[in-house]
């Protein structure tokens, strides 16, 4: 265990020994997921083969409230899947999270830190950490803002050539309405990351909408939710294989369905389509991915 990670134990184990406001929950997941090709985004590894993979996820929370201003939650999450025939892109991905809060008169401000350790093909590949600042506020009854400063860090298992950290700051909008049964978003995004082998750096911008409803289905409830992201990203080192400085250009859209059946069951639809376009054609992509997931939660 590195010694930010440690830190953040240190917070999370203060903040349960100060308080009596816990709640925990926990939830187990199963189903299917088609793609119409594979890919390993961390390693531009792209198969244009379709295949079916069984998911299995499970996830754990913990909210912690020590005062009446000040909250904490504390998460982890596994989540496995299997190919049927490309066994070697098979992932397992750990993920434990901490989020640290307090709300001020003026705004609500928090710091974040989420901790991923990969899997591909049964080989350790990557450990991911993510940490963001932020503040946010709800500025009218309907309308809620968030400003965020990220920082990414990446370590290889194998690919030591693609260890990297990455800056990012984030804006994002929600417009509440229907009763605040549901919302609109937008956000932006600008980045960069820096890798141990230059032709891997980039900059990175992005924008997104997203819609989200709350309404029922045969009389059980279900939430309805919709997002498109759009992202530039320009690579500012030409490669020894290229000739040409990568630059892509992607959209990716999604539509999914919760349904709730009762308190404990319920399932999930989500597809997904992901179109890259770049200027060396071996880097675009074209990718559908259909998912349902049964789910359990206690």
């Amino acid at each position: 265990m590195n010694r930010k990670h440690l830190i953040w134990l240190l917070f999370a184990n203060y903040a349960i020994a100060n308080t009596d406001k816990t709640d925990f929950s926990f939830e187990a997941a199963t189903g299917l997921q088609h793609d119409s090709s594979l890919r390993i985004a961390e390693l531009d590894d792209t198969e244009n083969q379709s295949d079916i993979a069984w998911l299995f996820q499970l996830a754990g929370k913990l909210s912690i409230k020590p005062t009446e201003r000040l909250s904490t939650q504390i998460q982890y999450q596994f989540r496995q899947r299997d190919y049927q025939q490309a066994e070697n892109f098979n992932t397992q991905i750990h993920q434990a999270a901490v989020d640290l809060k307090y709300r001020l008169d003026l705004a609500t401000i928090g710091v974040s830190h989420y901790y991923n350790h990969v899997i591909l093909d049964r080989e350790a590949l990557l450990d991911l950490s993510l940490t963001q600042v932020y503040a946010a506020k709800m500025v009218t009854d309907h309308t809620y803002l968030r400003g965020a400063y990220q920082n990414t860090s990446k370590q290889f298992d194998a690919f030591t050539e693609r260890d990297a950290s990455g800056d990012t700051l984030m804006l994002d909008s929600y417009w509440f309405f229907n009763n605040h049964q549901s919302h609109l978003s937008a956000g932006l995004s600008f980045g960069d990351e820096t890798a141990r082998d230059p032709q891997f750096n980039f900059d990175d911008k992005s924008l997104r909408v997203g819609w989200q409803h709350q309404t029922s289905w045969l009389s059980f409830p279900a939430t309805v939710w919709a997002n498109v992201q759009y992202r530039q990203r320009q690579y500012q080192r030409v490669s020894e294989q290229h000739a040409d400085v990568r630059q892509e250009r992607s959209t990716d859209a999604a539509l999914g369905l919760r349904w709730e059946w009762n308190d404990t069951f319920g399932s999930e639809i989500r597809l997904e389509n992901k179109s890259t376009h770049a200027n060396i054609a071996e880097f675009d992509v074209q990718q559908f991915r259909s998912q349902l997931l049964l789910k359990a939660k206690f």
